[in-house]
């Protein structure tokens, strides 16, 4: 990654392809973080001695209790998926007289050609914002008054089993007009995570995935 982008990033694993303790070990080892999606999952990665500042949690049902655990456990960001998880988050961290950063997970409205149960940005999808949510701006600002709430940035994920960079590529430009129009609102963005979903190869005849053109394209596409 250092290769082809001068500026700060970081690498976070998607638990939910397969985690135990032994998988947790080798990520804390390799200095990898760990995306989690559940109460379990945290526990798990907290087990295996993740350090909170390597951890990160999305999904877009998350309960109450798992909130709370990722808040007390001070973990490095939670992905908000709608506002009223939002509003439950401010909520909890108030009570907790605990700080908590955020990202916004976006939905570019990406067609790709993958199976329409793993496509997650295309317009009929369930997960994140819509970058035409007017009241987006305002409401972000409302919750962060109460100095609990930290805002950084903007995520998006377009799917799984995806092969081709230039959904990718899309999905960055669109996502950036929209951190633009953020910016203009008053907001600083300092950070974009762009999920991931790259294929593999399944059968004999597909072809292995080329992570260094995948990465080398994406760089060039951010810096």
């Amino acid at each position: 990654l250092k290769l082809f982008y001068p500026k700060p990033a970081s690498v976070f694993y998607a638990s939910k392809a397969f985690l135990n303790l032994a998988m947790g070990s080798l990520l804390k080892q390799e200095g990898v973080g760990i995306d989690v999606c559940s109460e379990g999952e945290l526990f798990i990665a907290q087990t295996a001695k993740i350090l909170p500042q390597d951890i990160i949690m999305h999904g877009n049902n998350k309960s109450e209790r798992e909130l709370t655990a990722a808040v007390k456990a001070g973990i490095k960001r939670i992905i908000v998926d709608n506002l009223d998880e939002l509003t439950l988050l401010e909520k909890i961290a108030s009570d907790l007289k605990k700080e908590c950063t955020v990202l916004l997970r976006i939905n570019p409205e990406v067609e790709v050609d993958t199976h329409k149960y793993i496509a997650t940005a295309v317009k009929e999808s369930k997960f994140g914002f819509y970058r035409d949510q007017n009241q987006i701006p305002a409401y972000l600002q409302k919750v962060c008054t109460s100095g609990y709430i930290k805002f950084k940035g903007i995520h998006f994920h377009l799917g799984s089993n995806l092969h081709k960079v230039s959904f990718y590529e899309e999905a960055i430009e669109k996502v950036g007009e929209y951190l633009v129009s953020l910016k203009d609102a008053g907001l600083r963005v300092e950070e974009l995570n762009i999920g991931g979903g790259l294929g593999i190869a399944y059968e004999d005849h597909d072809p292995l995935p080329d992570i260094q053109h995948f990465v080398k394209v994406l760089c060039e596409k951010l810096i």
